[in-house]
């Protein structure tokens, strides 16, 4: 893990060559700022979202993959992206 690059994280994580890391936090109200904050955003993002944890990717598609193992849920659950895959 390295240090936060997000704030309200607690720590960070990188997977080696890829584009996908993992962000834990203190509580879930620190993940709600996240998202608030990703929601007004110009070019807002898409995660899945677990029990204080975010993972986000710049491939959408490691999202869904990571879901299978990991649970949690697709944010934002109306992504055009997560959409055209059901």
């Amino acid at each position: 893990m390295e240090s936060p690059v997000i704030s309200g994280a607690g720590e960070t994580g990188l997977c080696r060559n890829s584009v996908n890391g993992i962000q834990t936090f203190p509580s879930q109200a620190d993940i709600d700022a996240l998202l608030k904050l990703n929601t007004d955003s110009i070019e807002p993002g898409i995660f899945l979202v677990g029990d204080r944890w975010v993972v986000g990717s710049e491939n959408p598609e490691d999202l869904v993959t990571a879901q299978t193992t990991m649970g949690g849920e697709l944010w934002p659950a109306d992504s055009e992206f997560f959409n055209a895959d059901q």
